[in-house]
């Protein structure tokens, strides 16, 4: 595994550890090395858009409850996902 490979599984273990014990386990499994394949996707594409999505409802939790630090977690990945730099005539739609 190289260097670019054991850090995206570093950022993949460290955005599926259940901090606040909301049993987020089964969707940790679920997308588990997706990350990588996204990032290529997005990459690849020649007019990428990307969208954040929030709000979760944990059908699996004890009890069932919804994920409610969606707009703050958003607002923290917002400026962390701003392009370094933009093809020519392209910016990012916020």
């Amino acid at each position: 595994m190289g260097a670019t490979e054991r850090a995206i599984a570093e950022i993949e273990d460290l955005a599926g550890q259940d901090i606040q014990e909301r049993n987020i386990g089964p969707l940790v499994a679920h997308v588990r090395g997706n990350l990588a394949v996204a990032a290529a996707s997005i990459a690849r594409h020649p007019a990428p858009s990307v969208a954040i999505i929030t709000g979760f409802f944990l059908a699996d939790g004890e009890p069932p409850n919804c994920e409610t630090d969606g707009p703050p977690a958003r607002r923290c990945w917002r400026p962390a996902s701003r392009p370094s730099a933009s093809p020519a005539g392209s910016r990012p739609t916020w």
